[in-house]
Formats: structure tokens, C-alpha cells, sequence
């Protein structure tokens, strides 16, 4: 809950980067992990997405990038559905036990049990759909998405992910 009200924190703090581009910063957060955002939009109807996401126990460090188009749902201004791609690159803390002997003179004296901690690196590709309102008196963006990933070098090979996101539109 610590790192999840930092990212709240922290999305309030944003910076626009020019008058004629839009930028959102938001805090998401899913079933398998939390993620701070950041979508510029560009002049079209498109925008890019950075996205940093981490585990809920901190195991899985992720950076996307996605490239996203966005459409008006009927002939309102504030609400959008929105689709797009991109690849992601991090890494996956795996713990492990591992059973040893403790060995004198050739005697077992015990069994012990010690935690091995790896890291496994991945990369992948991303998909992502979802529907955003965005409150201009608030000037505030609510959304939900989902973003399925497939991870190359990966041995768990696809993982799915939702999210409800609260950010700032700037």
C-alpha cells in the first residue's frame, strides 16, 4: 500500500512537456501489479505510453512502451476508447529453496534449508485495449484497461493483466 500511495503522490507532480500536446499521468493499479503512466498525446488522435509496473511483492520490474490510437465513443469529447501495442523489457526475482547437508568428518550433523535468489531478465510484446473519461473541470483522466503481454525469453510465457487507473490530465 506504501508503494501504491507513492505512485498517487507522484502522479500528481507531472510536468507538461508543450501547450500543444496533451500529457496524462496516471497511477494504475491491477490484480498482479501496480504502475505509474505516462501517455502523451500527440496531434492526431494518437499518443505514446511509457509505463513503469512493478509486482504487488516487488518480484517483477517492467518498462513499456506502447503506441496507442484513441476514438471518441458517440459524439462526446470526454469519453474514449483506445487500443494499441508496444514491447516491454525487465526482470523477474525468482526464490528458490535449496536443501544442503552439513557435513564433519564425513558425518551428517543436519539438514538445513537456504532461500537462492535469481534474477531472470525478459522481454516481451504488449497489447492493450480499454476506455478512458476524462473530467476537465477536475482535470482528471478514469479509466480501465487491460494489457495482455507474452514474455520472449520468459519460460512463463503469457500473462494478463487489468487495471483501474486515476491520473491527472494535463
Amino acid at each position: 500500500m506504501k508503494n501504491f500511495t507513492l505512485i498517487i503522490i507522484s502522479a500528481f507532480f507531472a510536468i507538461q512537456l508543450s501547450a500543444q500536446n496533451k500529457i496524462d499521468i496516471t497511477a494504475k493499479y491491477g490484480l498482479k501489479s501496480k504502475a505509474m503512466s505516462a501517455v502523451l498525446h500527440l496531434q492526431n488522435s494518437s499518443a505514446v505510453e511509457a509505463l513503469f509496473s512493478m509486482s504487488h511483492n516487488n518480484n517483477k520490474v517492467v518498462l513499456t512502451g506502447l503506441y496507442e490510437e484513441f476514438f471518441p465513443i458517440g459524439n462526446s469529447e470526454k469519453l474514449y476508447w483506445f487500443i494499441g501495442a508496444g514491447l516491454h523489457a525487465g526482470y523477474n526475482r525468482i526464490h528458490t529453496k535449496e536443501k544442503f547437508q552439513e557435513l564433519k568428518f564425513g558425518e551428517i550433523l543436519e539438514t538445513k534449508t537456504r532461500d537462492i535468489i535469481t534474477k531472470e531478465y525478459l522481454s516481451g510484446a504488449d497489447v492493450i485495449g480499454g476506455v478512458n473519461y476524462y473530467i476537465p473541470a477536475l482535470k482528471m483522466v478514469v479509466g480501465i484497461d487491460i494489457k495482455p503481454s507474452v514474455d520472449f525469453i520468459n519460460k512463463n510465457s503469457m500473462m494478463m493483466e487489468g487495471n483501474f487507473k486515476l491520473g491527472i490530465a494535463l
